[in-house]
């Protein structure tokens, strides 16, 4: 990932030639949390290490104070934490959000756009998941065929309603991921697959790699001690699983085979 380039220093800031609602126009819809909303949730961290939303009511209430814990918008018990107001692109949020979660706060604050980038592979994870026959995108895509069905005029709840809201984390939970080996994973431009001639351009393309439903896999317990979290050989289930190929029936039989960006 490029890292952004520094802003520049205060006296070396231009004023934008364009009037605001100009400037607001260039940035596609859904990108930009309504901030005045968006500070009406707090983070808070459940089993797992996933991270929640907790309205900021609930966070403030006495009880919760008391406790050090609150019902998160999800409906999950989570813990308050330091990290004040939830930012879905923020340390430590951006490493593991309850999708409930996540989808929730992206529709309140009508972020819906934001939450679909996010989900969304780069071109080199994407390569790497199509070589294995899983299609990148159709997370995402499902995701985007639900909003767009629940925002037609025929939607008879609209994007408010809990069902929308529970289908689209169903398909964020249950999107294909990559299933390398760890040296891949740690460092995928010097790994044991790097030619001797390879220049700095060279990327790794996780040869053996699986992908596989994380949400259908099994996952090692606390009994594993370092290894807790880890897939079981016991239960890999392959991606794309039952739940993807169910939901693209539902929301457009094409989806199920597109490999294509939504």
């Amino acid at each position: 990932m490029t890292a952004a380039a520094p802003p520049p220093a205060e006296g070396d800031r231009q004023g934008s030639l364009l009037h605001p609602l100009a400037e607001l126009a260039l940035v596609p819809a859904g990108l930009n949390p309504d901030a005045l909303i968006a500070v009406q949730f707090v983070t808070g961290v459940g089993d797992g290490h996933m991270w929640h939303a907790i309205g900021r009511d609930q966070a403030e209430h006495e009880v919760a104070q008391a406790a050090g814990i609150a019902a998160a918008v999800c409906g999950a018990l989570a813990r308050l934490s330091k990290y004040g107001v939830y930012d879905r692109l923020a340390v430590p949020v951006v490493y593991g959000p309850c999708p409930l979660c996540a989808w929730t706060v992206a529709i309140a604050t009508s972020s819906t756009e934001r939450e679909l980038r996010l989900l969304t592979p780069d071109d080199h994870a994407a390569g790497a998941l199509a070589r294995v026959g899983a299609p990148p995108f159709l997370a995402v895509n499902i995701c985007r065929a639900v909003l767009a069905h629940e925002s037609s005029p025929e939607a008879e709840n609209g994007l408010d309603h809990e069902a929308t809201v529970q289908i689209l984390a169903h398909a964020t939970s249950h999107r294909p991921a990559l299933a390398i080996a760890e040296e891949c994973a740690e460092n995928d431009r010097a790994c044991r697959h790097r030619p001797a001639a390879a220049d700095n351009s060279w990327r790794c393309d996780y040869p053996g790699a699986g992908a596989l439903c994380l949400a259908c896999s099994l996952r090692a317990g606390s009994w594993a001690g370092e290894w807790e979290g880890d897939i079981m050989d016991t239960c890999r289930v392959p991606a794309p699983c039952g739940v993807l190929r169910a939901l693209a029936a539902r929301y457009g039989g094409g989806l199920a085979g597109s490999g294509g960006r939504g």
